[in-house]
C-alpha cells in the first residue's frame, strides 16, 4: 500500500515540474532497504520498522514537495 502511495506521489510531484527531483525519495527509500536487507546476519529476522521508516520518510518528502510547488524556471 505504502509502495502505490509513494508511485503516485512520484508521478504527482514529477507532473508538477519537480522532474529528476521526484524520483531521488523513491529510489533513496529503496536503496535504504536494499542496504538493510544485505547488512543483516545470515538468520537474522529484519526489522520491519525500520523499512517501514524509510517508507514513510519518503512520503513526507514527496507531500512536501507537492505542497511547495516548485517555481517556473526563467530563462
Amino acid at each position: 500500500m505504502l509502495l502505490l502511495l509513494e508511485i503516485g506521489l512520484t508521478v504527482t510531484a514529477w507532473r508538477q515540474g519537480w522532474k529528476g527531483w521526484a524520483l531521488l525519495p523513491l529510489i533513496g527509500a529503496f536503496a535504504y532497504g536494499l542496504l538493510n536487507g544485505l547488512s543483516i546476519q545470515p538468520g537474522a529476522q529484519p526489522d520491519f520498522g525500520v523499512l517501514i521508516l524509510g517508507d514513510v520518510a519518503a512520503v513526507a518528502i514527496l507531500a512536501l514537495m507537492i505542497l511547495v510547488r516548485k517555481p517556473a524556471q526563467t530563462t
